[in-house]
């Protein structure tokens, strides 16, 4: 009688009461799933994992940023960094190319945690970037179940 999460869906099982669906395709190659029953996760279930998103204030900023923008981009930094080794960030990084968008994914309990955790990014609260806020769950990651 456990619940779990695999790849997308939540998982019941030996629960009577779970609804019962067919499972994604492919999801039992090998695996005896005779005592699983599979759900699909419902949006009102609570969100644990978050991605914003940075939005710089024009193209080419990685190659173009003044010396303030850089002061302020290394706090930022440094503040990823430190929300790694606190467990809250699981990955962050720049796109590469003329838009130099910026993701974070990161755990927080709700909505305005999460929210709180962007906006108190100093890039974002200083103004040198747009940050947008979306719901996230990671389905696949190397190294984690």
């Amino acid at each position: 009688m456990t619940n779990g999460r695999r790849g997308g869906w939540a998982v019941a099982v030996d629960r009577p009461t779970a609804a019962t669906v067919s499972p994604p395709r492919g999801a039992n190659r090998g695996v005896d799933v005779s005592a699983i029953r599979y759900a699909p996760r419902l949006p009102e279930a609570a969100i644990s994992e978050w991605i914003y998103f940075l939005h710089p204030p024009r193209d080419d900023f990685a190659a173009t940023m003044t010396p303030e923008e850089q002061a302020v981009w290394g706090t930022h930094f440094e503040r990823l960094q430190r929300l790694l080794a606190d467990g809250v960030l699981v990955l962050a990084g720049p796109t590469l190319g003329r838009a130099n968008t910026g993701i974070a994914v990161f755990e927080a309990p709700d909505e305005d945690a999460a929210r709180r955790i962007m906006e108190e990014d100093p890039v974002i609260a200083g103004g040198f970037a747009r940050g947008e806020l979306r719901p996230f769950r990671v389905s696949l990651l190397r190294g984690r179940d």
